[in-house]
């Protein structure tokens, strides 16, 4: 009688720490494009304040309060290479990878930017950032 009470009192105080354990899942999968019309599209980062528009060969970014051109746009497979121009004529690389993002078991279509500096604010950038199409 004892030990099935004891087992009772620890099944009890077990039950919490289940409830509460979580699996969470994200991650990115490669995604090829064929042609440029299949990556046409709004991509939004941080909120309305990054986005990227493609219209094939050409393209837009706005960078929080920083709007830009996309020249030489390039598509291989699943990458985006392109120049970022903005006004007084300087100049970024662009590198982005079309992904699919999972996360906990639903699907994201859009762009992971890599290597790039989208500053929030004067003591914060992010360099890694997936925009999702919308």
């Amino acid at each position: 009688m004892r030990r099935l009470v004891l087992a009772s009192l620890l099944l009890l105080l077990a039950l919490p720490l289940v409830a509460k354990s979580k699996h969470k899942e994200k991650r990115f999968e490669p995604v090829t494009i064929i042609n440029p019309a299949q990556a046409a599209g709004r991509y939004i980062g941080l909120d309305p304040d990054f986005v990227i528009v493609l219209r094939g060969s050409s393209g837009t970014l706005r960078n929080f309060n920083r709007a830009a051109t996309l020249e030489h746009i390039f598509y291989e497979g699943s990458v985006l290479k392109a120049t970022v121009v903005y006004p007084g004529r300087r100049r970024e690389v662009l590198e982005a990878i079309f992904v699919n993002r999972i996360k906990n078991g639903e699907t994201a279509f859009g762009l992971m930017l890599r290597n790039m500096d989208v500053r929030i604010d004067d003591r914060m950038t992010i360099q890694n950032l997936f925009c999702r199409r919308e």
